[in-house]
């Protein structure tokens, strides 16, 4: 039997990504590229911002493992409490949130870190 290797992670397929990016590029959403700077070896997939007001994302995924970039995501005050990152995964300690709901769902912040494992 002969496997296929493919540059996706386990779990990624290019619906995951298509709908990561379009998260990390929707202004109401992650918005990502306001304050980081991302690139993708697919040159389809540029944010429209390349911010440098936090570190730069490229080559995060080789950086980070899966359950850290998921945990920076969802709450990076667990991780580093002087973060000015927002939370987009808790409401934990926000004591008025304008919408009561957390910003991205379990299901899209996977989707954006399926995307960060590709830069």
């Amino acid at each position: 039997m002969f496997l296929i290797f493919t540059n996706l992670a386990y779990g990624q397929t290019p619906d995951t990504l298509e709908q990561g990016w379009r998260i990390i590029n929707d202004g109401n959403l992650g918005n990502c590229g306001t304050c980081h700077q991302l690139r993708s070896s697919n040159s389809s997939q540029l944010t429209q911002k390349q911010g440098n007001f936090g570190p730069s994302l490229i080559g995060v995924g080789r950086r980070y493992s899966r359950e850290i970039l998921l945990q920076w995501v969802t709450d990076a005050r667990q991780i580093s409490s002087g973060t000015l990152m927002p939370p987009y995964g808790s409401l934990k300690g926000i004591e008025q949130p304008v919408v009561p709901r957390t910003m991205l769902s379990v299901e899209q912040i996977k989707n954006v870190v399926d995307v960060l494992q590709t830069l």
